[in-house]
């Protein structure tokens, strides 16, 4: 005689299914796809978009609306695919990624949500700063304290740096607005062809896309110092106020690293804000043979970190990190739906009020591999991208577009 199951069970099946089936199709995709989608190469001219349907769906019935959507996506992890330095994921960093939205935690109310989560955040934060030769703490005693905050993207990331060069420039213009003309302002950067991510940021901070102010740079694309130095007395003469200076440890383009320790040095004695944009270069603070490209980071007032970029983590992860942790407070808004705290990242993330718990990806990825093998592997990575110079420069047909300092390899 059949025992009928008890409704419970009955009624945690269909959910299970569904989930499990998600899963599998996942898993399918990374692991069977096509590497390019014949859906893939055509691009539409226009679209249309159908009513918002009045009847919903069975999970089968979504199951086949999932498999139609990625049946139509490029497999990025492919051995073939060389498009994007962010294509690998580890396993750790996946299931992290799963676990997250089942969590639902919300790291801006630990009344209601358990401070773990932020402590699992101010662990990472701690690491990385440690890695890139921040000061730490011993003890924490508030989120606050720990010189970071968590952002869903790189150029978020770099806002957030710039709006921490713009409090100390014009201390409390958070409160009172900046007391000078915005025309007035200015941001240094390396004359790349792509600024991308500062352009952007002045331009959400509303100080001004033309503000930012290109510095020449070297046959190797280095920002040149002595330029550098001419350029800041050029500005200051006319009484522009020079906000920021902004360079690179991985340029958007050729992943270039400028030298960090020298200008350092010009940026210190000149009081002036010193921003590295690290979200690619990063990476080789975890590196044996290759973490010396670095030196001098250590002295930069903020530092952009992208692991969804270069430390096998899925989107979205991104970070800043700021020298001395009480500039994190001076970006902290008061508001009475946000707690404000002893763990709590509420006050501290501009832009954002709930955030979920995205910071488990990258932690996990390390605890999962440990510094060492991450190095390891980035060592590997970087010797992978000497190799395919080599080739193409052995090749009649292809010409190399200069050199790299990380794992970039642009040729034609």
């Amino acid at each position: 005689m059949n025992t009928p199951e008890p409704p419970e069970i009955k009624a945690r099946a269909g959910p299970n299914r569904f989930f499990d089936e998600v899963v599998r199709q996942g898993v399918l995709f990374e692991t069977d796809s096509p590497d390019y989608p014949e859906g893939q190469s055509i691009m539409p001219r226009q679209v249309s978009v159908d009513s918002m349907p009045t009847s919903g769906l069975t999970d089968e019935q979504l199951i086949n609306e999932f498999k139609s959507i990625i049946a139509k996506y490029t497999n990025s992890r492919s051995r073939n695919f060389l498009g994007f330095p962010g294509a690998t994921m580890c396993p750790a960093a996946l299931g992290a990624a799963l676990l997250i939205p089942l969590l639902n935690q919300n790291m801006a109310n630990p009344e209601t949500c358990p401070p773990e989560a932020t402590l699992v955040e101010m662990e990472i934060i701690h690491w990385l700063r440690e890695a890139l030769g921040y000061p730490v703490l011993g003890t924490y005693t508030k989120a606050m304290d720990i010189g970071g905050v968590f952002t869903p993207g790189g150029c978020l990331s770099n806002t957030v740096a710039l709006l921490a060069a713009r409090e100390k420039c014009f201390h409390g213009s958070r409160l009172r607005g900046i007391p000078v003309l915005l025309s007035k302002i200015r941001v240094l950067v390396p004359d790349m062809a792509e600024n991308h991510p500062i352009r952007s940021a002045m331009v959400m901070i509303s100080l001004g896309e033309e503000n930012v102010i290109p510095v020449p740079v070297d046959a190797e694309l280095h920002m040149d110092q002595e330029a550098l130095r001419h350029i800041i007395d050029q500005e200051r003469g006319p009484g522009n106020t020079i906000m920021a200076c902004v360079a690179y440890a991985g340029d958007p383009t050729c992943l270039k690293i400028n030298d960090l320790h020298g200008l350092a040095q010009i940026l210190q004695d000149k009081d002036i804000w010193f921003h590295v944009d690290a979200c690619h270069g990063s990476q080789l603070a975890f590196s044996k043979h290759h973490h010396y490209k670095l030196r001098g980071i250590e002295k930069a007032d903020s530092i952009t970190i992208d692991p969804q970029q270069t430390m096998l983590v899925p989107y979205d992860c991104s970070l800043v990190l700021f020298r001395e942790p009480s500039t994190q407070a001076a970006l902290s808004t008061n508001s009475d739906s946000i707690p404000n705290a002893q763990w709590s990242f509420g006050w501290t993330g501009p832009f954002t009020g709930s955030e979920a718990f995205n910071s488990l990806k990258i932690w996990s990825s390390i605890k999962r591999h440990g510094k060492n093998s991450m190095g390891w592997m980035i060592d590997e990575r970087l010797e992978l991208t000497n190799a395919i110079q080599l080739e193409v420069e052995h090749r009649p047909n292809l010409i190399l577009l200069g050199g790299t300092d990380i794992n970039s390899c642009m040729f034609v």
